[in-house]
């Protein structure tokens, strides 16, 4: 079965000059199988995909017994079905991009198309806003497809709700808040920290609370962020500012590293997370020499015994 990553490289590309090296890069040598692979991935109409579905079983001893057989196809086919299908759903307007859509909440491919197409009549229904306003928002915050429905609470204005769904958030009235403040204060006993939105996995895991927590973060840079809810997330140290509350996922990680291993241990870059915390490290280094770390940033960095001659993997 192929990485759906890969198979949306294919998805994406379709069409475009260039986009048959995926199927090179694959064994395929033959141009007109690499195109029929194409066109059978790219199909945007019914009789475009019955076409290229055709074209393809034709070929189909030459490119998929290669690439494992009926199933390698059918793959290819049921995506490329869903994303025709999730095009129809949200109206066949011609700027919206379904794939990207997809990368972002991959959980569209295989989720009931009923209950999303109900979503998206509620959504309809509720909100004062034209019909391409509302796929334009859906756009940006696929994952309001896949929520279940919810009652507008009478506490929260349009204005508040129509905020919260920019989001990808159904509310953010008092009820929610407070329950995904819990789901924070529960991360941050899993993770030693409430750096929400910056860790590999985030998204997948706790995608509703990265969201949340980057609506809070927007609220307090534009000053609207109401003060008792402030003051509830300083209490578990959330960081408001974006690129700091980046900066201290790193520095948190490098916190346990020599909690565990004591200051100064070498990085064993056994895992992708390895190698980027290596690079943030030598970042540092950079910034020291460069002379534009912060006060903050040298201060937090000295109290752990930072090392700054240590080898610079950019450098």
């Amino acid at each position: 079965m192929y990485n759906i990553g890969d198979l949306f490289v294919l998805i994406r590309g379709a069409g475009r000059p260039g986009t048959d090296h995926f199927w090179q890069a694959r064994g395929v040598s033959e141009p007109d199988q690499r195109q029929a692979l194409v066109a059978l991935a790219g199909a945007r109409t019914e009789e475009e995909s019955l076409l290229a579905a055709q074209q393809a079983t034709t070929l189909q001893e030459g490119i998929f017994c290669r690439l494992g057989g009926l199933e390698a196809r059918s793959e290819v086919q049921a995506i490329s079905a869903r994303l025709l299908a999730l095009r129809t759903l949200l109206g066949k307007h011609e700027d919206v991009d379904i794939v990207w859509m997809v990368e972002r909440a991959p959980r569209l491919l295989t989720a009931d198309l009923a209950p999303m197409a109900q979503q998206l009549l509620n959504l309809r229904m509720s909100m004062a806003k034209s019909e391409r306003g509302i796929v334009k928002l859906i756009e940006r915050s696929p994952s309001l497809l896949l929520q279940k429905p919810q009652a507008h609470s009478p506490e929260e204005s349009d204005q508040d709700r129509e905020a919260a769904l920019r989001f990808g958030l159904m509310s953010d009235a008092e009820a929610d808040w407070q329950h995904r403040y819990r789901q924070l204060d529960k991360y941050c006993r899993q993770h030693g920290d409430s750096h929400i939105g910056f860790r590999d996995g985030d998204e997948r895991h706790w995608g509703d609370l990265s969201r949340w927590a980057a609506k809070q973060r927007a609220a307090w840079k534009s000053r609207s962020l109401q003060p008792h809810r402030e003051l509830k997330l300083v209490e578990l140290e959330f960081e408001f500012d974006e690129e700091e509350a980046r900066w201290l996922r790193w520095y948190s990680e490098l916190v346990k590293l020599y909690s565990a291993q004591g200051p100064g241990f070498a990085i064993p870059l056994a895992r992708s997370s390895d190698l980027y915390l290596d690079h943030w490290c030598s970042v540092q280094r950079i910034s020291r020499r460069s002379g534009v770390i912060s006060q903050r940033h040298y201060a937090l960095l000295e109290q752990i015994a930072f090392d700054w001659s240590g080898a610079d993997a950019l450098s």
